[in-house]
């Protein structure tokens, strides 16, 4: 992809191996950081995972901790677990039409805000399970030593449970980033705007009726392609620490 984004497109169309040969030109790029709303695309993405992550952290960690702690009490979040696992599985479509009909309501259709409250419905899933899992192998006896000592239950939650849980949330803003970043569905349900586009939809103004111009499509991809790399390059063990405990989990 990255090699095809720095290549005249003649050389592209004709045939799969690109000579060494060949001319390195950075024009694919000038034309879409330039010619387009790119730049403001990429920012648009940039903002509403960055919403979606400060959304769905809180709410996930109170959530998962309750499901974790009370669990005895109630029988019912015994199977808080594999029920957030199957909600993880239900298609984005599905949710897109009503939650289209509400934001109308709520007149947040058409905002990056609302674009991340919706990419959160789908992200949080995912993140209830992976904090399910890493919550339910703390020992429950550090807690019960804190309440001995006159610490209340945010106290416990704040100052032991969030510090002993830092690789496990730091895995799961890195999964809700990868999800929201190329998000598709509801972005092209809920914006309508193209100042508001974010990039997985600005790209289809690349797209001509007739034609691909596969040289701006690769150099937008290569630049799109550069945040979710970095994130799972530097942060792989963080990533293999948050399936490992959510399995022990499980388990």
């Amino acid at each position: 992809m990255f090699f095809s984004s720095v290549v005249p497109d003649a050389v592209l169309l004709k045939g799969f191996l690109i000579p060494f040969t060949t001319q390195v030109i950075l024009s694919h790029y000038d034309v879409v950081l330039s010619k387009t709303l790119f730049t403001q695309w990429y920012l648009n993405s940039l903002t509403v995972a960055t919403l979606c992550i400060l959304i769905n952290i809180p709410v996930s960690v109170m959530i998962a901790y309750v499901a974790t702690r009370f669990s005895r009490k109630y029988m019912f979040l015994r199977i808080f677990g594999p029920f957030s696992l199957f909600l993880y599985m239900i298609p984005s479509i599905v949710l897109a039409l009503p939650l289209a009909l509400i934001f109308g309501y709520l007149k947040a259709f058409d905002t990056l805000i609302g674009l991340a409250i919706a990419d959160s419905t789908f992200a949080l899933p995912l993140s209830l399970w992976l904090l399910w899992g890493h919550f339910s192998n703390i020992p429950p006896e550090i807690e019960e030593a804190a309440f001995v000592d006159g610490a209340s239950r945010w106290q416990v939650l704040f100052r032991i449970i969030l510090p002993l849980s830092r690789p496990a949330v730091s895995a799961v803003a890195i999964f809700t980033f990868i999800t929201v970043w190329l998000d598709y569905m509801f972005a092209l349900t809920l914006i309508r705007s193209e100042v508001r586009y974010p990039v997985s939809i600005g790209m289809n103004w690349l797209i001509r009726e007739y034609s691909f111009t596969w040289g701006h499509l690769m150099a937008a991809a290569t630049l799109i392609a550069i945040p979710s790399i970095i994130i799972s390059v530097l942060a792989f063990k963080y990533l293999l620490y948050g399936f490992e405990m959510t399995l022990k989990g499980t388990r």
